[in-house]
């Protein structure tokens, strides 16, 4: 859906971009499949290369030090103009959902978007998880929310 048309407008040019719009992204998203399924073929060629002794040189894009590609807390490139990590990002996820929360489906969606590459399943959930044994977040059934008093919460005594 195109947003943000205004003034005097004509309805079948408008209905004609917002029809190319949807094309293209329907496109753009078959490519992106076509894409993560060509990188996960690509490592698996080059684990099944080093098991016959076959060195096969990846592009330098994809990463392979970890078994499914993805190392424990990759940086995320061009997010706000330096790097900052998937914990990072989660973050600041929780803080912009402010008193609404976020569920973790959403920030695995925006976060795979930023990087343009799919995360493991469970990177997000660990990831929150993890945020709040240290206090700085919690969760409501399926929403998550920022607690910025987390790392300062005093002992009852």
């Amino acid at each position: 859906m195109i947003k943000g048309i205004s003034g005097p407008t004509n309805k079948t040019g408008a209905d004609a971009v917002r029809e190319k719009v949807e094309r293209l992204l329907f496109e753009r998203s078959q490519l992106v499949e076509s894409w993560r399924g060509n990188t996960s073929a690509l490592r698996d060629a080059a684990a099944a290369g080093r098991l016959f002794g076959v060195d096969i040189q990846l592009p330098s894009d994809i990463d392979v030090g970890a078994p499914d590609g993805v190392a424990p807390q990759p940086s995320l490139f061009g997010v706000h103009g330096g790097e900052i990590t998937i914990r990072e990002a989660v973050l600041d996820q929780l803080k912009m959902a402010g008193d609404n929360g976020v569920k973790a489906a959403r920030i695995r969606r925006v976060i795979e978007n930023m990087i343009g590459r799919q995360l493991h399943f469970k990177t997000i959930g660990m990831t929150l998880y993890r945020l709040s044994e240290k206090g700085l977040a919690r969760r409501d059934g399926y929403v998550w929310f920022y607690r910025p008093e987390g790392a300062k919460t005093k002992t009852p005594a």
